[in-house]
């Protein structure tokens, strides 16, 4: 089988990186290590070493701009463009957003909706940035991933979300690639799909809202990235000792967390 040509922004992830940031960097180290995957990472331009040295089998493009009203531009205007030239399936933006014009399907994390429940806990103007994202993502997205079952819940009330939505919680699995996305996109396009530690797939077989086959459904199963290959989940550390993501009655976030979706 051909790999499943995938991209990956690492783009938001600060030089001292906080929960979300561990995330993304579990998923490139996780789905380089696959021989099913051609993986892409989308980096900043002053950031390549870094993901060349976590994932030297991938390819890396450090095309973002490094300024942060500039980088998030570059996902609308720019980044469209880059996926176009690099001939990608999928799409996926770990840290709430997506390019509103993208020419492939996007999967998009949603980590929490403390945009929502407590602006206070933001800057003003990015909190008004993440709600707009989040509620192109979870009208446009092909697939939603939610790192707990409260953020799924809270999104729903925040948001129109008409994506299928993946929960897949911090520090318990990793996100593989999964069903296809149907005739209107070239190819096969798969996407990515959560697992838990007992190795069950979440929504397992091909009822899953992932599987968008021609009538919006399919078939297809992925694999435990964690079981393959030994690399940690979102919120496991080296070692296989857990360390979930500490979440409260309103899915809030730790201050770490809170910190890096400051400078994002």
């Amino acid at each position: 089988m051909t790999p499943l040509a995938l991209s990956l922004d690492v783009s938001a992830v600060p030089v001292r990186p906080g929960g979300a940031g561990y995330y993304t960097m579990a998923l490139a180290s996780g789905l380089v290590a696959r021989d099913d995957v051609a993986l892409t990472l989308i980096s900043r331009r002053d950031d390549e070493t870094r993901w060349t040295q976590l994932a030297p089998a991938a390819r890396v493009r450090a095309a973002v701009p490094i300024a942060r009203p500039a980088r998030l531009a570059f996902e609308q205007v720019g980044l469209p463009s880059l996926l176009r030239s690099l001939d990608l399936e999928v799409h996926h933006g770990p840290h709430y957003t997506m390019p509103s014009r993208s020419p492939v399907p996007c999967v998009v994390t949603i980590h929490d909706c403390t945009f929502f429940d407590h602006p206070e806990w933001h800057v003003r103007s990015k909190a008004a940035f993440f709600r707009r994202a989040i509620r192109r993502a979870a009208r446009q997205a092909a697939v939603l991933i939610c790192v707990s079952q409260v953020t799924e819940d809270r999104l729903r009330a925040c948001c129109d979300v008409r994506a299928p939505v993946v929960v897949a919680p911090h520090g318990v699995g990793g996100v593989v690639p999964g069903q296809g996305l149907g005739q209107q996109h070239r190819r096969r396009a798969q996407l990515l799909q959560g697992h838990n530690p007992g190795h069950r797939q979440v929504g397992d077989g091909p009822d899953h809202p992932l599987g968008l086959g021609p009538q919006g459904r399919g078939g297809g199963a992925g694999v435990d990235l964690g079981e393959a290959h030994g690399a940690p989940g979102a919120g496991e550390a080296p070692g296989g000792r857990s360390r979930p993501r500490p979440v409260g009655r309103l899915g809030r976030p730790a201050r770490r967390d809170l910190d890096e979706s400051k400078g994002s």
